[in-house]
């Protein structure tokens, strides 16, 4: 069985945010949104299960329970001048594998505040916290079980010029550590710029580059350590990329898209795409 729902929560739709006053005027800044999909799968047993949450199946029936649930609450959103957000994620699944059942989680809350100053400056601030975590029903495969908990802090600063160009600085910092296993632990500084320049009407230049360290001092070969290095290796990494978007005619859009990364010590990893789009 499967359950959905989404639930937005805007005061702004049935009170003016011009003409009212005190309480009135302070929840015409809110803005709410709320989503949930759960899917679960089980063996039948000659009953019927309409209710999705119920928990009182056991291992041995259980073929896949998938769930994803993002709450967001927002302040200021439509002021051009300052504003936040919270939200939060969880995400849990568990499948039956041929070694036994395997469920993975992750729980991470996010704040985000953006300052505009001078019409054409942002500035950002973004915190991040959480944990990922994956656990095995079988002992032989213990070694790939991890409790991740990691926290991150982002500043940056845009600079913005009409509608054809814009420039981000930013920086940032993240700390892992594993709660389980040899306690793996991580800590990086990635400085990163961000260009968006907009040719007429018709085409668009993206540009995107990041010089990440990263210090691991633990084997780089384990299930965890991919987690937390994020396919990235310790030490220097370099990452770049550069989008082109050009529309041909009324109906045509070409895309080219440019990836390269240098991850630590190994060689310079280059990827190509190109696409081409019908707009009906």
């Amino acid at each position: 069985n499967s359950f959905n729902y989404s639930l937005g929560l805007n005061p702004r739709a049935v009170l003016d945010p011009f003409k009212s006053k005190g309480v009135k005027k302070f929840l015409t800044r809110i803005n709410g949104q709320s989503s949930l999909q759960l899917f679960r799968k089980a063996m039948a047993d000659g009953t019927v299960q309409f209710n999705p949450f119920d928990n009182q199946l056991g291992d041995s029936t259980l073929i896949s329970l998938t769930s994803v649930w993002i709450n967001s609450l927002a302040f200021n959103r439509f002021s051009s001048r300052w504003g936040f957000d919270i939200s939060n994620a969880r995400n849990l699944s568990k499948v039956l594998l041929t070694y036994g059942l395997e469920s993975r989680a992750q729980k991470e809350w996010s704040i985000r505040s953006r300052l505009n100053f001078a019409k054409r400056y942002t500035a950002e601030l973004i915190g991040k916290s959480g944990n990922t975590n994956l656990a095995t029903g079988n002992e032989k495969f213990d070694n790939r079980n991890y409790d991740v908990q990691q926290y991150s802090l982002e500043p940056k600063i845009s600079y913005t010029k009409g509608a054809s160009f814009r420039v981000t600085g930013g920086y940032r910092y993240g700390h892992k550590e594993n709660r389980l296993g040899e306690s793996e632990l991580l800590n990086s500084h990635a400085l990163n710029t961000d260009i968006k320049y907009n040719l007429l009407q018709n085409a668009s230049v993206q540009g995107k580059f990041t010089y990440n360290t990263i210090r691991f001092d633990y084997p780089t070969n384990t299930t965890v350590s991919y987690i937390m290095l994020d396919g990235l290796q310790p030490g220097k990494n370099l990452l770049w990329s550069l989008d082109l978007t050009k529309r041909l005619g009324r109906n045509l859009e070409m895309n080219i898209q440019y990836e390269g990364r240098k991850p630590g010590d190994k060689n310079v990893i280059h990827i190509g795409r190109a696409s081409l789009r019908a707009i009906l």
